[in-house]
């Protein structure tokens, strides 16, 4: 009897040991490209996360955002079969002085938006500080700026490529970072000048809430959340 009980362990072990391990599979990002659009629709900063992840994750996966914990979430989609975006299963987190946003991904394309209130004006100058906690490994991290409607002197470090002018009339500047390792965090710096307050959706007739529509160069921010 013992020796029954014995063998029918070994075999529970024997099976559910790789599955153990296949669920505690670290996740990897393979593309993770950040968004930064100043004074946008808000006088603040719209941060937007487009992340791929790598082919070898496993779905559903667990997947942890940091974001500051003064900043409003607006938005947390995934991809979906038919190539649009849904609504993601998420919860929020308080973490000190940032808020834990944890993703149940369904779909290898994850994507989260915030507004940060963090952006400073000093008359005409504008700065902004941004930084990934480095939480995952990363294939290739990739910054891009979209320039405000009527400013100037764009400056950022790393320093960013020449603005590109794109079909939705504004200038988009674009950093390839690299690889970063999990636990390597990463800083970005950005500083322009602005006559006025006019924020950049202005310009447009109507407000329309194109980020969904990712599979063109988006240009708005969609509620996902609404």
């Amino acid at each position: 009897m013992l020796k029954r009980l014995f063998f029918l362990l070994m075999l529970i072990l024997l099976f559910a040991r790789p599955g153990a391990a296949y669920a505690q599979q670290p996740v990897t990002i393979d593309t993770l490209e950040v968004d930064l659009w100043p004074e946008y629709d808000r006088p603040e900063m719209l941060v937007i996360y487009r992340i791929s992840l790598d082919a070898a994750v496993s779905l559903p996966a667990s997947l942890t955002i940091s974001i500051p914990a003064d900043a409003e979430l607006n938005a947390v989609a995934e991809g979906s079969a038919s190539g649009e975006l849904v609504n993601a299963d998420f919860e929020t987190q308080e973490a000190g002085d940032r808020i834990a946003v944890n993703v149940t991904a369904t779909n290898s394309y994850v994507q989260l938006e915030y507004y940060d209130p963090s952006l400073q004006k000093d008359g005409t100058v504008r700065h902004f500080e941004y930084s990934w906690d480095g939480g995952y490994d990363v294939n290739q991290l990739i910054m891009e700026v979209q320039q405000p409607l009527g400013a100037s002197d764009m400056q950022a470090i790393p320093p960013m490529g020449a603005g590109q002018l794109r079909e939705d009339t504004l200038t988009y500047y674009h950093v390839e970072v690299g690889s970063l390792d999990a636990g390597q965090s990463f800083e970005f710096s950005l500083d322009y000048t602005k006559q006025d307050d006019t924020l950049t959706a202005s310009q447009f007739q109507s407000s329309v809430p194109a980020a969904a529509e990712d599979a063109a160069e988006t240009s708005t921010p969609f509620d996902w959340m609404a």
